[in-house]
């Protein structure tokens, strides 16, 4: 798999263009279902990533948000999750 950022706020995977935060679980392309993580919005400014989505926890994930910066930041709750994941 390909990837790589076109503009701000796109990202292109294996010539297919994504203007939306993705999950990709076993070579498949999924869009990022964040309604669970909405609840956190006012608080981070953002819709963070929570352990409140379907995340493949179980397996090595990729994350990724087109129009992310270092200043996003994932819930407590997810935190741990992500440092054992690397």
């Amino acid at each position: 798999m390909k990837m790589r950022m076109q503009t701000f706020g796109e990202i292109e995977i294996d010539g297919e263009r994504y203007d939306h935060d993705l999950v990709i679980e076993r070579g498949g392309i999924r869009k990022r279902i964040k309604k669970p993580s909405k609840a956190y919005r006012a608080h981070y400014g953002h819709t963070p990533l929570s352990a409140d989505e379907a995340i493949p926890w179980h397996r090595r994930i990729c994350s990724s948000a087109p129009a992310c910066t270092a200043s996003c930041r994932s819930c407590p709750s997810c935190t741990p999750r992500l440092r054992r994941r690397g």
